[in-house]
């Protein structure tokens, strides 16, 4: 973040505390119930959104030397990131291009030379070549250079690996993230090591994982046991940037910066700042470290989320891995409360109590978001 966008975030914040205000929206807006169950919709999210968007799946920690490998589900699609020798990434669709059975199954692992798929053995290296036919004589017209693993356009960003779902797309994440791109950079994310990633499986439709995030309205009330007593109630700032967004959530001690001079001022000391990149992906900036959260839709309301901490190096110690453990668990214990409270939503949603849910001005980063999903969804952005 250049400095001069963060000294004029801390302005804004502080004229909201002088005036125990927040940013708003010129009206409250609705949004119908039917978004969070109607299957039509849900497909229709599923091929516009997850089958066409560029996101992040990965940071490059996990995966740092030649042959380790994850896998997951980005939409409809099973997707196999490898390392390769270079330093680079590969990304391939994880189905086997013999009879199109599931080619790894596992989550991840570490220095695979080959890919073996378990339906009739065919071999694939870490470039996606295919090295190995059992049985090759039942083949002898194939032509093995044209039979590798389907790839996906993959580029590493800000200490990511973003892909596009389709095959034929176009990756420009820069331009995607558009004056966002320049704000990430000054984080230095790809330096960055992931530690104790944790998965929530939940019964909630994707979009609710979102709506989680986007408003500290909530705080006071759902979260007052836990990290309610660290932040102003309901004073926040939220900017859109093209599809994504950016959510300051100040701490009670932002006031200390009133009297300070402007060098001596920090935005990531006294708050916590978020990035919602859409569809699916939120980085919560902390003062000595980043919560990374993306959201993989398991059905119309089943979601899981894989969460983790970005530290700024590894820990080294017992008492250095207590001491980030118990941040994390801070973390993870607000997300228990608030997917738990989703979880009511979504079937809350499904019955006769609402035919539209209320987002109130101080909640305008839902309205941004769902205005989003349906420009897309209903063909105006395609």
């Amino acid at each position: 973040m250049e400095r001069s966008t963060e000294l004029e975030l801390i302005k804004r914040v502080l004229a909201h505390v002088a005036h125990k205000s927040t940013d708003m929206a010129a009206a409250s807006s609705s949004l119908p119930v039917s978004r969070y169950y109607d299957q039509d919709r849900f497909a229709a999210e599923q091929k516009l959104i997850f089958g066409q968007l560029p996101r992040a799946v990965a940071h490059v920690s996990q995966i740092p030397d030649a042959g380790d490998f994850i896998t997951l589900e980005a939409g409809e699609q099973p997707v196999l990131i490898v390392r390769t020798a270079e330093g680079g990434v590969n990304a391939f669709l994880n189905v086997c291009r013999h009879r199109g059975a599931r080619l790894e199954w596992d989550a991840g692992g570490c220095g695979r030379k080959r890919f073996t798929c378990k339906y009739h053995g065919w071999v694939y290296d870490p470039d996606g070549a295919l090295v190995g036919i059992p049985g090759s004589e039942g083949f002898p017209e194939l032509n093995r250079d044209i039979h590798g693993l389907t790839r996906l356009p993959v580029e590493i960003r800000h200490g990511f690996v973003w892909i596009h779902p389709d095959p034929k797309g176009d990756l420009d994440v820069a331009s995607y993230l558009g004056s966002l791109d320049q704000e990430l950079s000054g984080f230095d994310l790809g330096r960055h090591i992931q530690f104790s990633p944790r998965r929530f499986p939940r019964k909630i439709n994707w979009k609710l994982v979102i709506d989680t995030f986007l408003e500290g309205y909530h705080v006071r009330t759902a979260h007052q046991d836990t990290i309610a007593p660290m932040f102003y109630d309901n004073i926040g700032l939220s900017d859109q940037f093209g599809l994504h967004q950016r959510i300051v959530f100040p701490k009670i001690t932002f006031g200390e910066m009133i009297d300070q001079p402007e060098e001596n001022r920090s935005l990531r000391q006294h708050a916590n700042v978020l990035y919602i990149l859409f569809p699916n992906t939120m980085i919560l900036v902390q003062p000595d470290h980043m919560g990374v959260f993306h959201g993989y839709a398991d059905g119309i309301d089943g979601v899981v989320v894989d969460a983790s901490v970005l530290l700024p190096e590894a820990p080294a110690t017992d008492k250095a891995r207590n001491y980030w453990q118990k941040n994390v668990d801070i973390l993870f214990s607000a997300l228990d409360e608030d997917f738990e409270l989703a979880e009511f939503v979504q079937a809350g949603v499904k019955t006769a109590a609402n035919e539209h849910l209320t987002f109130g001005r101080m909640e305008k980063g839902l309205r941004w978001f769902h205005e989003n999903v349906d420009r897309i969804v209903d063909g105006q952005d395609n």
